[in-house]
């Protein structure tokens, strides 16, 4: 085989480009845009995606889940982040088949305070950023 590529140049720059363009996917690069998105964007979809997330889990649930008290990513930001990291750390899985195809860029791991009803808790959130900042709940299987 890898004779067969040595022997034509055109089957080698095929099988080069091949592997750069896998590359690239793989270390979150977007081709849409043309351009890697900084953590900081990333972390911001991520919130975005759990208050609009939220609202709907509210809704549908009919009193079962608490409405976060933020009514936008700055509010959250000035009022909630224990943390907000973005990780390009591997989960298990075929997680590597969703960074090749870029259906996985990073996971950002939210940790925030709510205070509801007078009580103060800490929640946790996983959300993940596709190379282009589609955000999707890794935890969602339906």
């Amino acid at each position: 085989m890898i004779s067969c590529i040595k022997n034509n140049p055109i089957k080698s720059v095929l099988a080069t480009s091949l592997i750069v363009i896998l590359w690239l996917s793989y270390s979150g690069f977007c081709f849409k845009q043309f351009r890697y998105i900084p953590d900081d964007e990333k972390v911001r979809i991520a919130i975005e995606y759990m208050l609009k997330q939220n609202k709907e889990e509210v809704a549908k649930s009919k009193g079962r889940y608490d409405l976060y008290p933020f009514k936008n990513v700055h509010e959250f930001l000035a009022n909630a982040p224990i943390s907000c990291e973005p990780s390009n750390d591997l989960r298990g899985g075929l997680d590597w088949v969703d960074k090749v195809i870029g259906r996985l860029s990073t996971y950002v791991f939210l940790e925030f305070k709510v205070n509801h009803d007078g009580t103060s808790y800490k929640e946790m959130r996983t959300i993940s950023v596709t190379n282009c900042g589609n955000a999707w709940d890794p935890d969602d299987w339906y």
